[in-house]
C-alpha cells in the first residue's frame, strides 16, 4: 500500500507491505520511493516511510552553528524539539494511521538528516537501528555526546 499523508505541515509518503514488517523512517524527500519500490521488486520486504517538509537547518541540527555558506542560513539547533515531536506525536500517529506494528524500526537520513538520525539514536529508545548515510558529522560536540550519553539503539 502506498499512501501520502499531510500532517502538521509535514509530508509523509509511506510504502507499507505488511504491518509487522521491519520499518524504516527516512528523513528526506520522497523521490527515494522509486528506489525503494525497485528494491522491493527483488522480493526484499519492508515498510518504508519518507518524511519531508521540515526545516533542515532548524529541525535537524542538534546545536547552533553559523552557516557554512557566506549568505546561507545558520543551523538553529532545534533538533531536540523535533525529536520530542517524533517521539510524542508523529511516531505514535504513524503507527496508528498506517496500522503498523513493526518487528524492527529504523531511523535513516542522508547528510544533515544522517547527523540527526545518529543524534536521535542517542536520545530515543524506540529505534532498533540507525542509518546515517554520509552524515554531516562536522562537530566536536557530537564526539563528546557519543561518550557521555547512554546509547539506546542496537545497530548504528
Amino acid at each position: 500500500m502506498d499512501e501520502i499523508i499531510f500532517w502538521n505541515g509535514l509530508k509523509i509518503s509511506a510504502s507499507i507491505d505488511k504491518p509487522d514488517f521491519p520499518t524504516i523512517l527516512y528523513l528526506g524527500q520522497d523521490e527515494i520511493l522509486d528506489v525503494v519500490n525497485h528494491i522491493k521488486q527483488s522480493k526484499i520486504r519492508f515498510n518504508f516511510i519518507a518524511l519531508s517538509g521540515f526545516s533542515w537547518n532548524r529541525d535537524l541540527s542538534p546545536w547552533y552553528a553559523k552557516s557554512l555558506l557566506k549568505n546561507g542560513e545558520p543551523f538553529l539547533g532545534e533538533a531536540d524539539k523535533f525529536i520530542a515531536l517524533l517521539k510524542d506525536e508523529l511516531i505514535p500517529y504513524l503507527f496508528d494511521k498506517l496500522k503498523i506494528k513493526p518487528s524492527s524500526f529504523a531511523l535513516a537520513g542522508y547528510s544533515l538528516a544522517g547527523l540527526f538520525a545518529l543524534y536521535a539514536g542517542y536520545q530515543l529508545d524506540c529505534f532498533d537501528a540507525i542509518l546515517s548515510m554520509s552524515g554531516s558529522l562536522w562537530s566536536r560536540v557530537l564526539h563528546l555526546l557519543c561518550y557521555k550519553v547512554k546509547v539506546y539503539i542496537k545497530n548504528i
